[in-house]
């Protein structure tokens, strides 16, 4: 079976501007691997709508068919991860965020709820 294409996106004001380490991009990616995706890229972005639709378009457009962001699920005004996430997808998956979570070992992980799904542009095959 075939790698699934993947991307990671980090968003976070902080690791954007070099003033903080990524830690969460670099394991998500290992993780995903280590399930068999190919992971091509781990992108970098500030928080708010824009930049994450940005890098979202990028991956797809570079053929990911699985996107996994993290960071900016806060509460503060401009973490708006899952605001510019839910426009691009087909369906959510309830639930499959908060079992990541439940399983995850960063006790401040998940503030709000997060999607999980197939891109709009590109739906999975049926």
């Amino acid at each position: 079976m075939a790698a699934v294409p993947a991307r990671v996106i980090t968003v976070s004001d902080r690791c954007s501007a070099g003033e903080a380490v990524d830690r969460s991009g670099s394991l998500a990616r290992t993780m995903l691997e280590e399930a068999g995706a190919s992971v091509d890229a781990v992108d970098i972005v500030p928080d708010g709508v824009e930049p994450v639709r940005g890098a979202i378009g990028a991956a797809i457009s570079a053929g990911a068919r699985l996107i996994v962001t993290t960071g900016g699920t806060g509460i503060s005004p401009s973490d708006l991860t899952p605001e510019a996430t839910e426009p691009l997808l087909v369906a959510r998956l309830d639930g499959l965020a908060e079992q990541i979570r439940t399983r995850g070992q960063v006790p401040t992980a998940g503030c709000r709820a997060g999607w999980w799904a197939s891109p709009r542009a590109t739906p999975m095959p049926r």
